[in-house]
């Protein structure tokens, strides 16, 4: 809009400077001077506005840009990178809903980090720390850029899987395990129960009471190990068979996605 005001007053300027057929309020003819010395003027507060307005543009994006990144900084973890457990919470909410709207499979995994607390009085909470940094970087790198990954406790870890069933996401975590292990020098180990979304009753309430109950059965039971919330979902053979297979995908490597504690 300022650059047809200012083509129309220099275009207006152009033809009294060249006709001659404008005169002041008093009668008198517009000299050529004139004519110049208000187009100059005009000209130069259409440069003025135009790059105020270039300006103003540039910081609305960058306070947008910033805006987006203070966001995503608040739903982060600072210690690993994942989600922290309300912007996990609502994502599941989410996922849910999008999973039952399109009659989807959807998996949860809960994964906690044995024994962090003999880990932290021996070593220090340094080490502690490193380590689920490190864990955070594993399970951001290996997986999937659909799947959610959040930080829901202390040593407590989350992993949503969309288009994805229990069985597959057991195959998944098996590989996360085993990755682990060069994390912490064989100092620490990985408790995982998984459930997948109960299309009779599909709720976030369901699919994290059923991951909850699993993780809970491995770590009373067999630490260091994979439990389903649905035993039959999947079955041991089926399971036995499959954990060998690739894992679901591999995104960068494994060194860049975590570092070994020393």
């Amino acid at each position: 809009a300022v650059l047809v005001c200012i083509v129309g007053a220099l275009g207006t300027g152009f033809v009294v400077a060249t006709t001659g057929g404008s005169t002041q309020a008093g009668g008198t003819p517009f000299t050529t001077d004139d004519v110049f010395f208000v187009t100059l003027i005009t000209a130069g507060i259409g440069v003025f506005v135009m790059a105020a307005s270039g300006i103003r543009s540039l910081l609305e994006r960058q306070v947008r840009e910033l805006s987006g990144i203070l966001g995503q900084v608040a739903r982060t973890d600072p210690l690993t990178g994942c989600l922290d457990r309300r912007s996990f919470a609502e994502r599941l909410r989410s996922e849910v809903k999008r999973a039952e709207r399109y009659t989807q499979s959807l998996s949860l995994a809960l994964i906690d980090v044995d024994r962090l607390t003999s880990i932290n009085e021996k070593f220090g909470r340094e080490t502690g720390d490193d380590f689920l940094a490190a864990l955070g970087g594993l399970l951001r790198g290996w997986s999937r850029s659909t799947d959610v990954i959040g930080r829901i406790g202390g040593d407590e870890f989350a992993v949503l899987m969309p288009h994805t069933d229990p069985s597959a996401a057991a195959v998944h975590m098996h590989h996360i395990q085993e990755r682990s292990k060069r994390i912490g020098n064989g100092h620490m180990s990985l408790s995982i129960g998984i459930s997948g979304l109960d299309a009779a009753r599909p709720r976030p309430e369901q699919i994290r009471r059923d991951a909850e109950r699993a993780l809970y059965t491995v770590k009373h039971t067999r630490k260091g190990d994979i439990v389903l919330g649905s035993p039959s979902d999947l079955c041991e053979e089926d399971f036995q068979t499959r954990r060998h297979a690739p894992s679901l995908t591999k995104i960068g490597s494994e060194e860049s996605a975590a570092r070994t504690i020393r």
